[in-house]
């Protein structure tokens, strides 16, 4: 991962673990093998195994039940097996046929019945469908959809740009990386985790809005600087870091730098709306807080599991010469 010190990233909120983490991991190993989305929940060789995301999902939610974590925690696992797919794949730089793909499992969502002719990811779709169905609002739900299209759509722009050779400016990057990012999707199931429901002149009050992309871009822009050495090694150019590096000719400490003052200074704006965040009313002012404790804990527990995660160590880092930290519950 590009070199970090210790509190370089800003981001004071508490650090708090789910209880049900080792279980909801366990679980999420082994839905992924019943799909066909890894070969065994014990195969050594798989990379969601080695990962640990269950550790991510239960940084990231945690007062959520068990149930609840583990359909947030296999989300995640449905959004990294597919960025995989893409990065390993003539895929991820065809955007017709991703195209072609996503139509298929926006018809899945929408209800469609998965076939034997679909993919395992299909399949594991359909059933991540059907269980946030049982927990989230009819408005939950659309809005989740509507985030997950907005990501197809952004992850296509992603596939052009590679096969054009395409390095995006600064501005059009953070615009894109709200939605390739897929993090909108995932702020979506904190009413799922929470169990809460929100009205609609809630999540599109600009106050709100802006929380959440500030929120966003945090959780983003951290993901971008712990990944950066990888990305760089594959190529890719979808980085923060990277973006900065091409057009402002830094050297890459400098980049590095001048990412992590965007990434603070994103957190600092973030606390400022939350000190004024409005009142809505006594019925729905408590569980507004228990949508920005949401909120904080993507971005606390987002940046603690990427700090210590192997999925961002590169081949050439330092971290791959010893242990990864032991990332425990």
């Amino acid at each position: 991962m590009a070199s970090v010190r210790d509190g370089e990233l800003f981001c004071p909120f508490p650090l708090e673990i789910n209880p049900h983490a080792a279980r909801a991991n366990q679980h999420m190993l082994e839905w992924a093998a019943r799909f066909g989305l890894i070969a065994s929940p014990h195969a050594v060789n798989s990379g969601v195994l080695r990962m640990n995301y269950g550790w991510l999902g239960a940084r990231v939610h945690p007062n959520a039940s068990l149930e609840a974590l583990q359909i947030a925690t296999e989300w995640q696992c449905w959004l990294f097996c597919g960025d995989d797919k893409n990065d390993e794949s003539p895929d991820g730089r065809d955007p017709v046929e991703m195209k072609r793909v996503h139509e298929r499992f926006l018809s899945v969502l929408a209800g469609a019945s998965p076939t034997a002719h679909d993919s395992a990811a299909a399949h594991a779709l359909a059933d991540l469908r059907d269980r946030i169905r049982l927990r989230a609002s009819p408005a939950g739900f659309a809005r989740f959809t509507r985030r997950i299209r907005d990501y197809f759509a952004a992850i296509r722009w992603e596939a052009g740009n590679r096969a054009g050779g395409v390095v995006p400016d600064l501005d059009t990057y953070c615009r894109m990386r709200l939605d390739t990012s897929a993090v909108y999707t995932c702020f979506e199931l904190i009413e799922v985790t929470e169990e809460i429901v929100l009205p609609a002149t809630v999540h599109d009050h600009p106050h709100t809005r802006q929380m959440g992309r500030l929120a966003n871009n945090v959780t983003s822009w951290c993901n971008d600087i712990v990944s950066a050495n990888k990305e760089r090694e594959q190529g890719d150019v979808h980085n923060l870091v990277i973006v900065l590096q091409h057009h402002h000719r830094m050297s890459l400490a400098d980049t590095v730098a001048a990412a992590i003052r965007m990434h603070n200074a994103a957190v600092a704006a973030y606390l400022e709306l939350e000190a004024r965040l409005p009142s809505f009313g006594g019925p729905v002012d408590a569980p507004l807080q228990r949508y920005v404790r949401g909120l904080r804990s993507w971005m606390r527990g987002n940046m603690d599991w990427g700090l210590t995660a192997r999925r961002y160590v590169s081949r050439t880092s330092p971290e791959r010469q010893r242990p990864a930290k032991k990332i425990r519950p």
